[in-house]
């Protein structure tokens, strides 16, 4: 079977790796064609593992999930709604599907799909019907040979086959294309994200009464497949309202067409949904990466998806704009920047983009450094105008890092100031640095990282000082003095990623950060450590000591039982709930085809400990243990007697939809969580720290 390899020994860049040896020519590159998710038991019977969850609320009061799902043997996807049944108790399951999205495609008709792509000749980039007569002819060509780039005339017969026509299938006579189980592909990293519901535009700075709401609409689930497209469904009946084909795909969709060509990854990345303004104008859109697609991202105006065709791309950004930019491997965010226009401050909307890693591959365009790089594209980018550093985005590029080690930007986390401005982004890197980048003034940012020789905020080691990679977006929370970065280790990106050989302690953090301060850059020896001790029935406590923010300690830690030894890591984002951490980790199977496992944690965002002994009640076993649950709309809120105080405690109970086998018989299994409020009237209370009683639910975004 072919596979996709890229330039240079890997196997000598990993050996250099775990040896710490010296210089190396190249960065050692991340391969996410091998990817661990489809490496697994690729010759085992097909069958639909879950990808991803979010969760929705109708006006009614119905509650549903949103799944996606792959298949790992047939390279086809699945999109389904469920509703989440509750109990007199409050305890959520989930019932059978309503639709699945994957059968329905089956039944378009292919020749009236709204399918859409970006032309970009000419100078001129604009919306086309992804149809082979609306087509450019740099496009067409690029369909128009075969996987090994021969021509063969067979262009527009590829672009019926990707529209969904299978008369060219294998199984049909005279057919030459791939065989296909569904024409919906695989769904693997790009978790679905929903819209819905009433459209809140964000206040001016220091002008509340602008705020005003946007108008309804009907739900609309998003999905990137690897069939080359991005999806919109309709969330109440599942049909596709529009599909989005990347302009910087088209050298590779050939390939989908090829019965010989391995897996390949297309719209694989992350993606976040937002409302930005244009002028004077709200608009919804929606800006996700490609994972090992291509390297870059692209951004839609998604406010009407049913007339998506008169709304369209508003742009795509790749290595062919910059070379600093690899493949995105975490979602990019959407925020307000204060800028400097026309010699007057103002503010404007910005995708925060990581760039991701391999910007150093030789694909065309390079960065031969490989260094790790945070860039700022403007949303409002007029289609006619070219990117141009410094005026329509900004790029910040952080140190290359060790030698011979491989090195990249996850996922960021946005912080705001008061007037609902950018003040700082988090993110870490492959070589366990956490960064800040500090935007509290107006552009161009010239003290963003703090200097010349920018200095990460946290380097995240084990005891014997190895790294530890970051490839989670941060959670942050305010502090006593300043803000907590809490934050996992670990690395789920390629399938070398499973070899027990390359396990090490991986560990979660809370780090204190005071803004504006850029001291020394401390180590786990700053923080107070936190120890996992295994109770007998399979469940867990935490013990450690207290400390004070600053007179003693930075922060705190805690690494995960055994890790070395079981693969236990942190990849996917926390979530601060009532002042509390909540995060899972992943346990890779030792055995090809057994399914991973999953912890559950729920510690203090602060300090690191739980006031219950117990941290977790049981190991939970799944086809796809990697993704963070999404919370469940809480079904039941409750406020109990007064007190003599008159504060009333309110009981809110949320829910965790787990990741199990996707099928009607499949395990939902979500846990119970409540916490607590206060209602009714409040007696004075001294405030000894103001920063500390502002931590609620966190402030990153």
């Amino acid at each position: 079977m072919r596979k996709r390899r890229y330039p240079g020994n890997r196997m000598l860049a990993l050996a250099l790796w775990l040896a710490g040896a010296g210089a190396w020519a190249a960065p050692p590159t991340v391969d996410l064609q091998d990817d661990p998710q489809m490496a697994s038991c690729r010759s085992a019977a097909s069958g639909m593992v879950l990808s991803g969850t979010v969760a929705f609320t109708s006006n009614g009061g119905d509650v549903y999930l949103y799944e996606t799902a792959f298949d790992a043997v047939a390279w086809s996807g699945s999109v389904r709604r469920r509703p989440v049944l509750f109990d007199a108790h409050g305890q959520a399951s989930a019932g059978a599907a309503d639709w699945d999205a994957g059968v329905l495609l089956q039944q378009a008709d292919p020749a009236t799909r709204r399918i859409f792509t970006m032309d970009a000749e000419g100078g001129m980039p604009r919306t086309i019907p992804f149809e082979w007569t609306s087509l450019p002819a740099t496009q067409q060509a690029w369909l128009d040979r075969n996987a090994e780039g021969v021509a063969d005339g067979l262009g527009e017969q590829r672009v019926r086959y990707l529209r969904g026509d299978r008369s060219l299938e294998l199984d049909r006579p005279g057919g030459i294309f791939r065989r296909r189980q569904l024409v919906l592909g695989d769904i693997v990293h790009g978790k679905p994200v929903l819209a819905a519901g009433p459209v809140a535009w964000p206040a001016a700075p220091g002008a509340e009464a602008d705020a005003m709401a946007g108008g309804t609409q009907p739900p609309v689930v998003f999905a990137g497949a690897n069939d080359g497209m991005l999806h919109a469904f309709d969330g109440d009946n599942g049909s596709e309202l529009f599909a989005y084909v990347p302009r910087a795909l088209f050298p590779f969709l050939a390939g989908l067409t090829d019965p010989g060509q391995p897996h390949r990854a297309y719209v694989d990345g992350s993606m976040t949904l937002a409302v930005a303004q244009f002028g004077n104008a709200w608009r919804r859109v929606l800006v996700a990466g490609m994972r090992g697609g291509a390297q870059g991202v692209f951004a839609l105006d998604v406010s009407e998806p049913a007339h998506f065709g008169r709304t369209g791309a508003l742009w795509e950004f790749t290595d062919a704009d910059d070379a600093a930019m690899g493949n995105v491997i975490g979602a990019p965010a959407v925020g307000r920047f204060r800028i400097v226009r026309d010699g007057r401050p103002s503010y404007r909307y910005f995708a925060v983009v990581a760039g991701g890693v391999d910007s150093q591959v030789d694909d065309g365009r390079r960065d031969a450094s490989g260094a790790p790089a945070l860039f700022l594209l403007a949303l409002d980018k007029p289609t006619a105008e070219q990117w141009q550093a410094g005026v329509n985005y900004f790029r910040f590029v952080l140190p290359a890092g060790a030698a011979g080690m491989p090195n990249g930007l996850a996922e960021p986390a946005l912080v705001e100031d008061d007037d609902g401005m950018v003040a700082a982004v988090y993110a870490g890197d492959l070589q366990g640095n956490l960064w800040r980048f500090d935007f509290g003034g107006a552009s161009p940012w010239p003290d963003a990282l703090g200097g010349a020789a920018p200095k990460p905020v946290f380097i995240a080691a084990d005891e014997s000082g190895r790294r530890q990679p970051i490839t989670q977006k941060p959670a942050v929370v305010f502090a006593p003095g300043g803000r907590v970065v809490l934050f996992g280790t670990g690395k789920l990106l390629e399938g070398a990623d499973l070899d027990a050989r390359h396990f090490q302690t991986q560990s979660f953090y809370g780090v204190l950060d005071v803004p504006g301060q850029r001291g020394s850059t401390p180590t786990r020896r700053a923080l107070a450590a936190r120890t996992l001790l295994a109770n007998t029935d399979g469940t867990m406590r935490i013990r450690g000591d207290t400390f004070r923010y600053g007179a003693d300690r930075a922060g705190w830690y805690v690494d995960f039982i055994d890790s070395a030894t079981t693969g236990e890591r942190s990849v996917t984002h926390a979530d601060v709930e009532g002042g509390a951490v909540l995060f899972y980790t992943v346990t890779p199977s030792v055995y090809a085809c057994r399914p991973a496992s999953s912890r559950f944690y729920r510690l203090d965002a602060l300090y690191g400990l739980t006031p219950p002994d117990t941290v977790y009640a049981g190991l939970t076993t799944s086809e796809d243990a990697t993704r963070m649950p999404d919370v469940v709309p809480p079904a039941f809120v409750r406020a109990g007697p007064p007190d003599v105080f008159g504060r009333r405690i309110l009981r809110r109970t949320a829910a965790w939809q787990e990741d199990g086998a996707m099928g009607d018989g499949g395990r939902p299994a979500p846990a119970g969580i409540d916490n607590a409020g206060i209602a009714g009237r409040l007696s004075w209370r001294e405030i000894v720290d103001w920063n500390e009683a502002r931590l609620t639910d966190g402030v990153s975004r």
